[in-house]
């Protein structure tokens, strides 16, 4: 994940402008003062406010938490997305797929593709496998291989806060045998290979991540 295009600055130039710039009163208003840990109570934010704000923005909940808004903060190979809540807490995605996190109670340290179909910025096509090694640090496991196979589903037009969207779920199961773990995850992508959608289980036997793209990043 060497950057090629980095966009650091707009991290201060983003949420410092919106933390402080706009005052932290008007972004309270816009979103909440987010915290993604597990069991929190964090208000509901605004979608229609947040797509106005000039910057990607994505829509983020763990298990039951409420959603919270992420700002895009920088971009790597102009596929890597790091997305940066009021706290910074950091998920970092690929076609919304999280390859990364940071600032919360269990993280995913580290995603690193081994299968020869598996690159940065894919698209997901029915039949798909790819291989994987992850790292577990709060866990002190490192290189956990996962296995996963994806399957084509139906089509749905979703609705991400009145935003209708016509896509093809892709239905993706993974494994581990040294977690003796699995799980099931979905992605909503449309026809020119977006996903605006997902629900997913990055961390094993950690809740499942649902993430809705609010604005997209036009890179």
């Amino acid at each position: 994940m060497a950057a090629t295009f980095s966009r650091r600055s707009l991290l201060s130039a983003s949420t410092a402008a919106l933390l402080s710039g706009c005052g932290q009163s008007n972004f309270a208003q816009v979103g909440s003062t987010i915290n993604l840990a597990w069991g929190s109570s964090t208000p509901v934010y605004n979608p229609t406010q947040a797509r106005q704000l000039p910057y990607a923005t994505l829509d983020a909940k763990i298990g039951r938490a409420a959603p919270a808004l992420l700002v895009l903060g920088e971009v790597e190979d102009n596929d890597y997305l790091h997305w940066f809540s009021h706290d910074r807490t950091q998920l970092i995605t690929t076609n919304l797929r999280i390859v990364k996190t940071a600032g919360l109670p269990q993280n995913l340290g580290q995603t690193n593709w081994i299968a020869p179909e598996a690159r940065h910025g894919m698209t997901f096509e029915d039949g798909q496998r790819t291989l994987r090694m992850i790292d577990l640090p709060e866990s002190n496991r490192y290189g956990v291989l996962i296995e996963s196979e994806v399957h084509k589903d139906s089509k749905e037009e979703i609705d991400i806060y009145g935003q209708k969207i016509l896509t093809t779920i892709y239905i993706e199961i993974s494994k581990s045998k040294s977690l003796d773990w699995s799980s099931e995850s979905k992605y909503w992508q449309d026809e020119a290979g977006t996903v605006w959608q997902s629900t997913q289980t990055p961390i094993p036997y950690v809740p499942e991540f649902t993430l809705k793209i609010l604005k997209p990043y036009s890179g």
